[in-house]
C-alpha cells in the first residue's frame, strides 16, 4: 500500500467489455512520471501535471495485473482488470461499428505526413484502428458519468499476432482516381456527403 500514488476510477477486479481503458490518478506533486507496467511485461511511461495522471492501458482478453510505479518515490500500487468482449456484445444489439479507410483507384493507400513519419496503408490502418478505440473509450467514459457503467457501441474486433485485440480496418477503393476526386473540391460544409455519395 502507498500514500504517493491512488487510482481514482478503476478498481480492483473490474470487468471491461472494450479493451482500451483509461487510469486516472494522483501522486505526490514532485512525481514527473508514472510507469504502468502491464503483466509484468509491458512497460509505458506517463508524464504527470500538477499531481494527477492519465494513462491508457490497452488490456489482453482476460485477465491483466497492472502495477502503476511512482517514478521518485519508487512506490506502486497494483490493480487488476479483465477484458471480456462478451460483455459489450450483449450490452449492444447485433450490430457492429465497423472501420472503413477509403482511398481512390490509383492510390496506394499512403497519406500526407511530415518527413520520416511512417504514412503507408499499414501506418493508415494502425491509426484508424487506435481512433476507434479512443472513440469506444471515451463513449464509455461519459455513459459512467451519466450512471451507465462502461457502456459503449461495439467495434468489429480481431486478436493479432501478439494476441492483442485490435479492430478491424477495411480497405475501400474507390473507381475514381486521385485527380478525379480532387476536382471535386475540399466544401466539406454538408459533412462530405456529395463527396461519400461518388464513391
Amino acid at each position: 500500500m502507498t500514500t504517493s500514488i491512488a487510482i481514482s476510477n478503476v478498481h480492483d477486479n473490474d470487468v471491461y467489455g472494450y479493451p482500451l481503458i483509461r487510469i486516472v490518478g494522483k501522486v505526490s506533486h514532485e512525481e514527473e512520471h508514472v510507469t504502468v507496467v502491464q503483466n509484468e511485461k509491458e512497460q509505458r511511461k506517463w508524464r504527470t501535471k500538477d499531481g494527477n495522471f492519465k494513462v491508457l492501458v490497452l488490456l489482453n482478453e482476460g485477465e491483466n495485473i497492472l502495477k502503476l510505479y511512482a517514478e521518485k518515490s519508487k512506490e506502486y500500487v497494483t490493480v487488476t482488470c479483465s477484458y471480456n468482449p462478451e460483455i459489450i456484445s450483449l450490452q449492444c444489439t447485433p450490430r457492429k461499428v465497423k472501420l472503413l479507410y477509403y482511398v481512390a483507384s490509383d492510390s496506394d493507400g499512403s497519406f500526407q505526413a511530415p518527413p520520416h513519419v511512417d504514412n503507408t496503408l499499414q501506418s493508415a490502418k494502425k491509426r484508424l484502428a487506435f481512433s476507434g478505440l479512443l472513440m469506444q473509450t471515451f463513449c464509455a467514459t461519459d455513459m459512467q458519468y451519466n450512471d451507465y457503467v462502461h457502456k459503449t457501441f461495439d467495434l468489429e474486433m480481431k486478436i493479432d499476432d501478439n494476441g492483442v485485440p485490435e479492430p478491424v480496418v477495411h480497405v475501400l477503393k474507390s473507381r475514381f482516381d486521385t485527380k478525379t476526386i480532387h476536382s471535386w473540391g475540399d466544401n466539406w460544409q454538408d459533412g462530405g456527403q456529395v463527396t461519400i455519395s461518388h464513391y
